[in-house]
């Protein structure tokens, strides 16, 4: 602390006589009237002997306190017993006086700061009889001054700028605000010139000091010049201070740069326009709550959201919770409360109900805030109307449990796989198809099942999927058992938050490929039998020729006279064989037109057991001579009438008893049998011959299928059932057969009825 000290003059002790000490007392008695200050006596070791009453109260003493038994240190903090001990006392001793600050401890153990005097009043011997002291409580002037110098201090340092001038404009004070506004560096350049000289209009400037003097004080605007020349509008705001004869003392202003506050309140106010775009255009809304008070303040946005009317509606908690879904209320108080409780931000999702009665789906986001002490103070936040989203949550949840669904129980094999072809997900069917558990397909890449690719084809085939999407192939892959299959690939390339991934759908087309290969094969035998029956037709066209020739020369030459009996004969062997010929000729130019699809049918109704008696005619002509027994039954109630083509139905019929006679045992029987229902016709030929043996039956409608009875001595080239199936199937009908060995065959031939 800094100490000022009042020297009196330098003079040495000198004995105290009568006179004077009676001087010294009566100005005591002087001093000790004046009750306002605190005044004590203490001896030369510094005991007290007296305190006024004033002194008392400022140490909170009693009145009868009993001062034998205090001291000056009893008076003093440690610091201000320092400065007394080590210089007052040496002092006063030296020089009769000595003045200083210091401190006495009050009553409530505070320091109160006091002016203290001191001063020796010596013995005749001339040693220091004792001290007077006088001490002045100056808390209140101290107080002022630390207040005085705090608000200079604060002019000083103000953002504001402040000048003050004498009453005729001339400045006599600047801060460093004011300097800064008008571009100068130092006070110097300021101080001394006039007001008006700062501003661009001098006459606006004269007006506006005229009107602080007449009104004591103004407020306006008004456009600087700094000292680089540069324009600017200054916000000032200006009064006066009087005498007390009322004249101008000084003249205070302070200033403010309006460019830069318009600026900011533009700057401001863009920003609340855009503030409330984005709250309107996210649907979103700002709030705050006071948990002090409980008073809630909401942006505009979410009265809108809720539906609320700002000019009539008041914002609260409870008008939030009225609104609020009825079973989400307690998640939503409950979130709010473990945030306060936790001083920690919450996210909480909730429905609201809106007047009209449609639900909305809303999501309140927030943070506590808390006092110097930890207490919570405000809560804030946004408040983000989410249905949309919700709805398409909702939309792909669904989407994504219907791809789970299909991709569980669908015979495709699923694959998901990463960008660097490492499988990441696999379904049920493709651990079916390739024979592995999910684990360890999962350890494993495509191009370990991949058969055809290398990994740089692979690698080449991801980059062309992920360039256009979506590819379709066909590949191989390798079974866990070394099985190799074929396999269709529908890949398609997705972007997600996750990363680049493929999505792949394996079909095993193994069998597919295989029937591919048969009908190939297919083909290519219809392909030779197409030139087999082309090449057949164009030999017996060939050989029709030439035989019916032969067999008109061997005709004319029969009837020459000039021929004996012998050669006669010989001309009817080469007559009988040409007939022959010509019939196999004929069976298989037949057969080459049935199998081509060139043969003409003619539909029309016929009457099958008409046809069935002609053919029994005939066929007794060459079944009597091994006397067969021939019969025919009916079983329709009327005539058996077919849609069919009669000469087509005659051929049918007569293969069919030239095969149950030929292949029948001697003395045997054929039974013709014809029945049906209203739309289809039954011809029936049974027979008692050897059967069929079941190892033949698969051929017996093949082409030159002779069952094994090559080597007996019966006629045909093993054409006719063919022929009779193609012509029965022709005419929209069908042949079956039932045969047991020993016993005998039935051929059945169905054929559509007539239903005109």
């Amino acid at each position: 602390r800094t100490m000022k000290k009042r020297r009196g003059k330098e003079r040495a002790p000198r004995p105290a006589d009568s006179e004077s000490r009676d001087r010294e007392v009566r100005l005591l008695g002087e001093v000790l009237v004046a009750g306002t200050d605190f005044v004590s006596t203490a001896t030369s070791e510094l005991g007290l002997t007296y305190l006024n009453d004033r002194g008392k109260a400022m140490l909170g003493w009693p009145g009868d306190v009993d001062l034998s038994r205090k001291t000056v240190h009893d008076v003093h903090p440690a610091w201000a017993r320092q400065i007394i001990i080590g210089q007052g006392i040496p002092e006063a001793t030296r020089h009769g006086s000595w003045s200083g600050e210091t401190a006495v401890i009050g009553g409530d153990g505070a320091e109160i700061p006091v002016s203290q005097l001191i001063t020796a009043h010596y013995a005749e011997d001339g040693a220091v009889a004792f001290y007077s002291t006088v001490m002045r409580d100056i808390s209140a002037w101290k107080r002022g001054q630390r207040e005085l110098e705090a608000k200079t201090r604060a002019i000083e340092n103000s953002v504001t700028a402040t000048a003050i001038a004498a009453p005729d404009g001339t400045l006599t004070y600047v801060n460093a605000a004011f300097l800064k506004l008008w571009g100068e560096r130092e006070a110097g350049a300021v101080l001394g010139r006039n007001a008006v000289s700062f501003w661009t209009n001098p006459e606006e400037a004269v007006a506006v000091m005229g009107a602080i003097a007449r009104d004591d004080a103004w407020q306006g605007e008004l456009d600087g010049v700094r000292a680089d020349g540069s324009r600017f509008t200054a916000w000032l705001s200006a009064g006066v201070t009087r005498d007390a004869s009322g004249e101008i003392e000084t003249l205070l202003a302070t200033f403010i740069d309006f460019t830069a506050f318009r600026r900011a309140e533009e700057e401001l106010r863009r920003s609340e326009n855009l503030l409330r775009a984005t709250e309107r255009i996210s649907r979103s809304g700002s709030w705050e709550q006071d948990l002090r008070t409980g008073a809630v303040r909401w942006s505009p946005e979410i009265f809108r959201i809720l539906r609320m009317d700002p000019d009539r509606d008041e914002a609260s908690s409870a008008a939030l919770m009225e609104r609020g879904h009825p079973e989400d209320r307690a998640a939503l108080e409950t979130a709010f409360t473990e945030a306060v409780a936790n001083r920690s931000e919450f996210d909480v999702l909730f429905r609201i109900v809106r007047p009209d009665g449609s639900v909305a789906h809303m999501e309140a986001t927030g943070e506590i805030e808390t006092g110097d002490s930890g207490e919570p103070v405000r809560s804030y936040g946004f408040m983000r109307d989410v249905s949309d989203r919700e709805a398409l949550l909702t939309e792909l949840r669904s989407r994504a449990e219907v791809f789970s669904a299909y991709t569980k129980t669908t015979l495709e094999a699923f694959w998901r796989v990463s960008a660097d072809a490492r499988l990441i997900e696999v379904n049920d069917a493709a651990c079916r198809m390739l024979g592995y558990d999910r684990d360890e397909l999962l350890a494993m890449g495509v191009n370990e099942l991949d058969v055809i690719e290398s990994p740089e084809e692979t690698a080449r085939r991801m980059q062309k999927l992920a360039e256009t999407g979506y590819d379709r192939f066909v590949s191989k892959h390798r079974r866990k058992d070394g099985a190799v299959i074929d396999v269709e690939v529908s890949a398609t390339f997705v972007h997600s938050w996750t990363g680049t991934e493929l999505f792949a759908f394996i079909t095993d087309i193994t069998q597919q490929k295989l029937v591919e290969r048969l009908q190939i094969d297919r083909r290519a035998a219809t392909e030779a039998n197409n030139a087999k029956t082309a090449f057949l037709q164009s030999v017996t066209h060939e050989l029709r020729t030439p035989l019916n020739l032969v067999l008109g020369f061997a005709q004319v030459l029969r009837t020459d006279g000039s021929f004996d009996h012998g050669q006669r004969d010989t001309l009817g062997e080469i007559e009988d064989a040409g007939r022959r010929m010509l019939a196999l000729v004929n069976g298989i130019l037949e057969y080459t037109t049935i199998e081509s699809g060139l043969v003409e049918l003619s539909l029309e109704p016929v009457d099958c057991g008409e046809i069935a008696e002609e053919c029994l005619r005939e066929a007794r002509a060459f079944a009597g001579e091994l006397a067969f027994e021939l019969a025919f039954s009916c079983d329709c109630a009327g005539r058996p009438v077919a849609r069919a083509d009669r000469d087509r139905v005659r051929q049918v019929l007569l293969t069919l008893l030239s095969n149950a006679v030929k292949y029948n045992r001697p003395g045997g029987s054929v039974t013709v049998t014809v029945g049906g229902a209203e739309d289809t016709v039954r011809l029936a030929v049974s027979d008692t011959g050897v059967g069929i043996p079941e190892e033949r039956r698969e051929a017996v409608f093949g082409a030159f299928a002779r069952l094994g009875r090559e080597a007996l001595d019966i006629s045909g080239m093993g054409l006719g059932l063919a022929h009779a199936k193609r012509l029965v199937e022709l005419m929209g009908g069908s042949i079956a057969f039932e045969s047991e060995v020993d016993v005998g065959t039935t051929f059945t031939v169905e054929l559509p009825g007539n239903k005109e």
